[in-house]
């Protein structure tokens, strides 16, 4: 039925709470399909999973919901089968059809550690490091950390901008054209920060974001503490403060991890001696936001929903 709506749905809240599952919910999903509509699931969750599980997992969830439930059981198992894997859309899917993150050396922050590398090696993502790992090379980014080593860290040779200005003060000179392209690499010396899910360890990954934004150099004594012309950008896959799990009461979500690093960044550059309106367009320029109601989630959720209503189609006229 060409005038059938899409629906794209919300997964937590709207079929489960935590782990329960609806029964509504369930109900609900098989009187679209019945109506023709074509549905896919927009969640600002993921877990790290990749698309494929977390559908097989989401359908296994609503059987044992629908079984619960003699007259959806039948339904909801036909219906079910229907749902590809690409209606499933997690906070960070767009992402993963981001074309310049494929060769682009990021830090990904994000747990389960090993969930989020294979899907983003599942992406192509062929430069990305994790930050338990990045922590792992340098111990003594965390000084409560009882296996850090204090032994200086070597310095690359490489051309770099100085931290600020001889004169200790800033001008509007200093702060460069958009496009300007900065100079000099270093091991360190990050293309992009990605936040895939929510970090286990807040500390580690707040403390990293902050340095190799600020810095190419953050690891050695002898690199700068701010290179005004760095250009990196944090990516953030869910803007949701609060969210609903198990528990009775709304808990910190991603966005409250995106309130905090904003908040420390803000601090880092004042105690830096950076001006305001040069923090105040550092902060406006680095963070991105992904993940509904995100404008880019939102494009690509329409376009899967076109792409899935043309193939659902498509399977309808060989059938006929």
């Amino acid at each position: 039925n060409s005038k059938a709506p899409s629906i794209a749905f919300d997964i937590d809240g709207v079929f489960k709470a935590g782990r329960f599952f609806f029964p509504n919910s369930v109900r609900a999903l098989s009187k679209a399909k019945q109506a023709g509509c074509p549905v896919c699931f927009v969640t600002n969750g993921g877990g790290g999973l990749n698309e494929s599980e977390y559908m097989a997992s989401l359908k296994e969830k609503l059987r044992q919901a629908a079984a619960e439930e003699e007259d959806s059981a039948s339904i909801v198992e036909d219906r079910l089968d229907e749902i590809g894997d690409d209606a499933m859309i997690l906070s960070y899917t767009p992402m993963g059809e981001y074309e310049e993150f494929k060769t682009a050396q990021i830090l990904l922050i994000g747990d389960p550690k090993e969930k989020v590398k294979a899907t983003v090696a599942m992406y192509g993502w062929k430069n990305a490091v994790h930050v338990s790992d990045y922590f792992a090379l340098h111990p003594t980014m965390n000084p409560f950390n009882e296996d850090a080593s204090h032994t200086a860290v070597a310095c690359p040779s490489a051309p770099y901008l100085p931290a600020r200005p001889s004169t200790g003060s800033f001008s509007a000179q200093d702060i460069p054209d958009k496009d300007e392209v900065r100079i000099g690499r270093a091991p360190d010396d990050f293309d992009a920060v990605v936040v895939m899910c929510d970090p286990h360890d807040w500390f580690e990954a707040l403390q990293a974001a902050v340095d190799v934004v600020v810095s190419s150099m953050p690891n050695t004594s002898e690199g700068i503490e701010f290179d005004i012309r760095r250009r990196v950008c944090v990516h953030f896959s869910n803007p949701d403060i609060f969210w609903k799990a198990a528990h009775p009461q709304p808990r910190f979500g991603q966005g409250a991890f995106r309130l905090a690093f904003e908040a420390l960044l803000r601090a880092r550059l004042g105690l830096l001696l950076a001006p305001p309106a040069l923090i105040d367009q550092r902060l406006r320029d680095c963070v991105i936001q992904w993940g509904k109601p995100s404008v880019p989630t939102l494009t690509f959720a329409q376009r899967r929903l076109a792409e899935i209503f043309q193939k659902e189609r498509s399977g309808q006229k060989k059938r006929s």
